[in-house]
């Protein structure tokens, strides 16, 4: 079975209903106010993108600087400017995330705290 998005509900009830000139004039407003908001959601950009490549590079030229050391999220995000006022611990481990996955980066997990190195 289809989901069915809010919208597409909005669209059935203006085409299956008899509505009055200001019912349809309503529920068209508040489809579009629905579509307004969904189209905010998914505007990931190229720009947005461009950014995000160059912080991992960043971060990546740090780690084959010192091809043998491991660090932690909050030792790189202390030490590496990836261009960002404030870099938190979190925001450096979602720059790291794709570096992961594309097997640049590798992961070390030694009980509880976790490390990364150059792969």
């Amino acid at each position: 079975m289809e989901k069915v998005t809010i919208v597409q509900q909005y669209e059935n009830l203006l085409t299956k209903y008899d509505f009055t000139p200001d019912e349809v004039a309503f529920l068209t407003h508040e489809k579009e106010k629905v579509e307004k908001k969904n189209a905010a959601k998914s505007k990931a950009t190229e720009k947005d993108a461009a950014i995000r490549a160059e912080r991992g590079e960043k971060v990546l030229a740090f780690l084959s600087a010192t091809p043998n050391q491991i660090y932690s999220p909050t030792e790189l995000a202390n030490k590496v400017d990836v261009g960002m006022e404030v870099c938190s611990t979190s925001a450096m481990t979602a720059i790291l995330k794709p570096l992961l996955e594309d097997g640049k980066v590798k992961k070390i997990k030694d009980k509880s705290k976790v490390y990364y190195q150059i792969a």
